[in-house]
């Protein structure tokens, strides 16, 4: 029997980090989702994970996941951005490298860690920096600095980012998630009751998620690949935030 465990504890991987690692591509795992006091645009959304304890970081902003993503061929804000963090990183790489000379042990264990993980992201983004042409051609509109109590705004700001990274060739794997709509949220207002028609505001919320994936869907299947379409070569699963009750363990997770 599966022991049951904290909501926010990480039990293991989930099926979208198996894709990702998989079906490699300069952005391996895009995870895009909601969170109310994330002022960076990035955080820990328990919904993906690499393994134990190993939850995968999601863009909250839209805006802040189209600097990072398309910022390459931005002429505007968003290339600063990206040539801000690009410097950064080589920054910390060559400051990793030059520490580690100096430390054994432990200590250089953790570093190296440290060090494949900038070295892996610096590969990743001379990937991304090689495909700009082909990025240029899907590349969404620079989204606005949404706020994060928009919900429909930044769900659908998500989807835009989901299409182009995947027509553009950067990711063949996408994690959406957002259960948080102006009609409701998933957890508190439909979960608890705090809502007046339950099953009302359940249905608009997933008649606006399922609206999104047909819109995904609508995007990929104009895009002609091999004897088909993207769309005839992709899978789409579409879940509840687990199969088991409220409040429940988490085992269940797909």
């Amino acid at each position: 029997q599966a022991k049951r465990r904290d909501s926010s504890e990480v039990g293991g991987q989930t099926v979208d980090s198996v894709l990702a690692h998989a079906f490699h591509r300069p952005v391996p795992h895009l995870c895009l989702g909601q969170a109310d006091n994330s002022p960076s645009g990035v955080a820990y959304v328990p919904a993906s994970a690499d393994g134990i304890n190993e939850p995968i970081p999601f863009f909250t902003k839209p805006a802040r996941a189209y600097k990072e993503l398309f910022g390459v061929i931005d002429a505007g804000a968003a290339r600063n951005t990206y040539d801000a963090h690009t410097d950064l990183l080589d920054s910390f790489v060559e400051d990793s490298k030059r520490v580690r000379a100096q430390v054994a042990g432990p200590e250089r264990e953790q570093l190296d860690r440290y060090l494949n993980a900038f070295e892996s992201i610096r590969r990743s983004r001379r990937e991304i920096e090689a495909m700009s042409e082909q990025m240029r051609k899907y590349a969404p509109d620079a989204p606005s600095d949404i706020k994060p109590t928009e919900r429909e705004a930044v769900a659908a700001g998500h989807a835009d980012i989901a299409i182009a990274a995947l027509l553009s060739g950067l990711t063949n794997v996408v994690t959406l998630q957002f259960d948080q709509l102006a009609s409701g949220s998933l957890h508190s207002g439909i979960g608890h009751g705090q809502v007046g028609d339950v099953i009302g505001a359940r249905r608009k919320v997933m008649g606006y998620q399922l609206g999104e994936v047909a819109r995904i869907a609508s995007a990929l299947a104009a895009v002609p690949e091999g004897d088909g379409t993207m769309l005839d070569n992709t899978v789409m699963i579409y879940t509840s935030n687990n199969g088991e009750t409220h409040h429940s363990s988490g085992v269940n997770w797909p």
